[in-house]
């Protein structure tokens, strides 16, 4: 067992960890304080937060390309490329989000009329909500940019610091001004969205702060940050339609599925994958370090540690996995009842949550070396492969599910192969190519 690879690990993900749960519980009291305004207000925030949330999170892709840059100029201990590289994403961050923004300022209505079809009530709450935020996406590239540098640098309890601060401010500003406490009048939906942007901004004056002697600006041509945004952008084109196809495509013909199982099974699932997705933020994280770990190695020529991140992260990550999965087994009827108190929902989630748990499990590794052959330069077959395993998934899941009637016990079937599959091409191939 190699102790420094662990503590190395260790020092990276759980700030992150930290940070994730903190935000998580952080969110759900927004949402409470949203819910308390009206329905239609919480219905609004909702879909235009996800909607923004999920754009942000595909554009975003260009950050794992700037993560994979900044590790090998760091690996190469060349601070001038290394502050190149960020301010080229920065560059392309500006373009991509004011684009966006323009976008949105312009269409933002016929967008949410022709995406959710509102009633005018949750129409009228959604633009008050959205208006404010119409800059979201470019200051979210932007914080992408800066929290990839902390990773890279291993100083990732700056994101756990930040986070929280910005979280907390948010979420004060919000209970004073939208509830109208301390007899201020409620300012409504709209302060929502403001005190969402005016966090964003302090949060990114406090990265470009602690950051400020890691990043040091070269007056460079314009040509050649055109030049290096070019590169960015057409190594981001595979990553971005990486996080299409696993994330949007994917969920999306996966639901077209389990609808059509009744309304019961169909709650249960959606119970059993929420539960599941707070289990996964142990692969997150440790993901994120091999990441950006194996980025730095790999400037650095170190194939020994280059085969020992991702092997020790998926093994770290499992072990956290199941130690969250014994808890939440154990506390099964009390989590459950915090989501549902319909009893034949109570009963699906029992009967399927276990088999859930374990082959979902198969994951931790899948998703290590598959952010190990990201950094090393091999994202279009990570693409191919992605693609070809997700239609053999949906394939699986129309058999077992809708032709052979086996509910959510042919949707786990479906999860099992495509992720030993998935595990065994990824691992095979990223040893192949260190090692050769």
């Amino acid at each position: 067992m190699n102790k420094k690879v662990i503590k190395d690990l260790n020092k990276f993900a759980i700030p992150l960890l930290l940070q994730m749960i903190a935000s998580y519980f952080i969110g759900a009291t927004d949402v409470a304080i949203v819910g308390n305004i009206s329905i239609e207000s919480l219905n609004a925030t909702s879909l235009v937060s996800n909607t923004l949330e999920m754009v942000a999170g595909v554009l975003g892709a260009i950050t794992i390309t700037l993560n994979i840059l900044l590790g090998k100029s760091f690996g190469k201990k060349d601070d001038q490329k290394f502050s190149f590289e960020f301010y080229t994403s920065i560059f392309l961050s500006g373009i991509i989000g004011l684009s966006f923004s323009i976008l949105i300022f312009l269409f933002g209505k016929n967008i949410l009329i022709a995406l959710f079809d509102l009633d005018n009530k949750t129409l009228i709450q959604a633009m008050k909500y959205l208006q404010p935020m119409t800059f979201y996406v470019l200051l979210q590239l932007i914080t992408f940019a800066y929290t990839s540098t902390c990773k890279v640098l291993n100083k990732t309890k700056i994101i756990l610091y930040i986070s929280i601060f910005s979280s907390l401010l948010d979420v004060s500003l919000d209970y004073i001004f939208v509830l109208g406490k301390f007899g201020l009048p409620k300012m409504g939906v709209e302060f929502v969205g403001y005190s969402t942007i005016f966090t964003m901004l302090i949060s990114i004056f406090l990265y470009s702060y602690f950051l400020r002697e890691h990043i040091k600006f070269d007056l460079k041509s314009l040509s050649d940050y055109l030049k290096n945004t070019l590169n960015h952008f057409k190594l981001s084109i595979p990553l971005i339609l990486q996080e299409i196809i696993d994330g949007s495509a994917y969920g999306l013909f996966v639901n077209m599925i389990l609808v059509r199982l009744g309304t019961i099974d169909y709650a249960g699932y959606v119970i059993i994958n929420t539960i599941i997705g707070l289990l996964f933020l142990f692969k997150y994280v440790y993901g994120s370090a091999v990441l950006s770990m194996i980025s730095i190695e790999s400037g650095a020529s170190n194939k020994e540690n280059m085969l020992k991140y991702p092997k020790y992260s998926s093994g770290l990550a499992l072990a956290l996995y199941f130690i969250g999965a014994i808890f939440i087994l154990i506390f099964n009827k009390n989590i459950v009842a915090l989501f549902s108190d319909n009893r034949d929902v109570i009963l699906i989630v029992k009967k399927y949550i276990l088999v859930f748990i374990a082959v979902n499990s198969i994951s931790c590794i899948s998703y290590s070396y598959k952010l190990a052959l990201q950094a090393i330069n091999q994202s279009k077959f990570v693409l191919y492969t992605s693609i070809i395993l997700n239609v053999l998934a949906v394939l699986i899941m129309f058999i077992t599910i809708i032709t052979l009637k086996l509910s959510l016990m042919g949707l786990t079937f479906a999860i099992f192969i495509t992720e030993v599959l998935t595990m065994i091409i990824f691992a095979n191939r990223y040893l192949d190519k260190i090692k050769n």
